[in-house]
């Protein structure tokens, strides 16, 4: 039987918003915090024209330890292309696919300068999907995975460790390549006729090859899950581990120093580990832990860091959800009435809700939400329109609003040019 457990309370006062990011400030305590809602009415677009930019929305200052800013209203949605995919991982940069252009904002890879608003950023023109953390990755419709960056440690999977500037290589996987995931400089796929995991780079924590051994794998391995062969479904890394979903079975790997393997084993580096949970259905890794949607819509997590257990235990507020995404502390899927559901911590409204100690939130996407990312502090979803709305923290432009300060609990529309 899985144990219920509440979420681990995390304390926030005093709290360092931007410590470890460059360039960014640090705000001694939440009391110095000013939240502001924007948003407001807009004017909408032309008939060939994307939508208009929202007006200001009232200032909902707050300095309280406790309140969020006012709610933004939504910006005039217009006509012309609308998204069709939304991609983040992890990072406080998220992309979107519009039309045949794909737009980026937020902090790039290794923080460079932010992008404030979104900008087009020149990628194939066959990309399905975009990924950034330390490195860039884009996958094509032909089946391939490009990435361009930092290569010290092999993270671009081109079986070298010579950076590119540019993606003008594909990694070294069998094709085609059909989902990928990206943590620091350690990569992961689900590629072949097989459907097989593989995963390249940094073998620090084992989440490369079994046992690590420290040294950069430059080109993608093969993940022996046990077991018969048959496809896997689902791929996530996070910090110390990666897990895979092969059919409603879930396997985790590395090293298991927050309990984020899934079984209740000491500390130290596994190969993939059978997680002992309800048969699965979704699969999403967190930063520190993970979490399934069983077969029958409850939903489980683990992982010390926030779930206090390393075995699952029940989150019921996410049962029934579906597009289970995660963040780096947060977790959030969607309900079947379209509004999404995030659990964990709230220190810069990732979560949305009304005060930072929530250990969970609802925010009603406009138009019903059809996906959902969760990235560094903030979270995005694209709904069923076509439009895209982000909250939380905002350093780096990460809500893609043309301002780089905030934080906004409530959905903030993201306005494309």
């Amino acid at each position: 039987m899985i144990r219920r457990n509440p979420l681990r309370s995390v304390s926030m006062f005093g709290l360092a918003l931007c410590a470890t990011v460059a360039g960014c400030e640090v705000v001694s305590g939440l009391s110095d915090l000013t939240f502001d809602g924007r948003g407001g009415g807009g004017a909408g677009g032309g008939c060939v024209s994307s939508g208009g930019l929202g007006g200001a929305g009232g200032n909902g200052q707050s300095t309280s330890q406790s309140s969020a800013g006012g709610q933004g209203g939504d910006g005039g949605q217009g006509g012309g292309p609308v998204v069709s995919a939304l991609f983040n991982q992890r990072s406080r940069y998220t992309c979107a696919l519009r039309g045949a252009d794909y737009y980026c904002w937020g902090q790039s890879p290794d923080f460079p300068p932010a992008t404030i608003s979104p900008q087009i950023l020149s990628v194939p023109p066959d990309t399905v999907e975009g990924l950034a953390d330390e490195t860039y990755c884009v996958r094509t419709s032909g089946g391939e995975l490009r990435c361009w960056g930092e290569n010290d440690l092999g993270q671009l999977g081109t079986g070298d460790t010579t950076p590119l500037s540019g993606p003008d290589a594909a990694a070294l996987l069998p094709a085609p390549v059909t989902k990928a995931t990206l943590s620091g400089a350690v990569a992961c796929a689900i590629a072949g006729a097989t459907s097989d995991a593989y995963c390249w780079g940094d073998n620090d924590d084992a989440m490369v090859a079994f046992p690590d051994d420290g040294a950069p794998h430059a080109t993608p391995e093969l993940v022996a899950l046990p077991g018969p062969p048959a496809p896997v479904d689902q791929i996530g890394a996070g910090v110390y581990v990666a897990c895979a979903r092969r059919g409603t079975e879930v396997y985790c790997w590395g090293w298991n120093t927050n309990g984020d393997i899934g079984s209740d084993v000491p500390n130290g580096v596994y190969p993939p580990t059978l997680v002992q949970t309800d048969p699965a259905k979704e699969l999403a890794v967190l930063g520190f832990g993970a979490c399934i949607v069983s077969m029958s819509d409850e939903a489980f997590c683990w992982g010390n860091t926030l779930f206090s257990s390393p075995t699952p235990v029940s989150v019921p507020e996410l049962d029934g959800a579906s597009q289970l995404e995660g963040g780096d502390l947060h977790v959030c899927g969607i309900k079947p009435n379209g509004d999404v559901t995030c659990v964990g911590t709230n220190a810069h409204f990732e979560l949305g809700g009304d005060t930072i100690f929530e250990d969970s939130a609802t925010v009603e996407i406009p138009g019903g939400a059809a996906s959902v990312v969760g990235g560094y502090w903030m979270s995005c979803a694209l709904s069923l329109t076509g439009q895209v709305h982000c909250w939380g923290d905002n350093t780096g432009g990460a809500l893609g609003l043309p301002h780089d300060n905030g934080a906004f609990s409530a959905p903030q529309p993201v306005n494309f040019p």
